[in-house]
């Protein structure tokens, strides 16, 4: 019985790890695609969902690509954030 538990609680936690794996990929597409209108739509479905990097980083993009008066702010606090996370030309073309 014990077992079974055990796999039973074992396959959940890797359904959900899959899941976050997925939502990652599909809104680092968007993003790497320039679709803002769709990443603004996916992001809205999958934002709980997301590592926080890629929840940061879809967050400020679209701050900035809708104009939103906190767009630098966000940007900056990413940038502070993650920054390790991004390459040298990435940094200097966002910052």
């Amino acid at each position: 019985m014990r077992k079974v538990l055990f796999i039973i609680v074992l396959l959940l936690n890797i359904t959900i790890l899959l899941h976050a794996q997925q939502a990652d990929e599909k809104i680092g597409n968007l993003i790497g695609q320039a679709k803002w209108f769709e990443l603004q739509r996916e992001y809205t479905i999958y934002k709980d969902s997301l590592s926080p990097f890629i929840h940061d980083f879809a967050c400020s993009l679209l701050s900035y690509y809708f104009n939103e008066p906190d767009a630098p702010e966000k940007l900056g606090d990413m940038m502070n954030k993650h920054g390790q996370m991004l390459d040298y030309n990435s940094q200097l073309s966002y910052g």
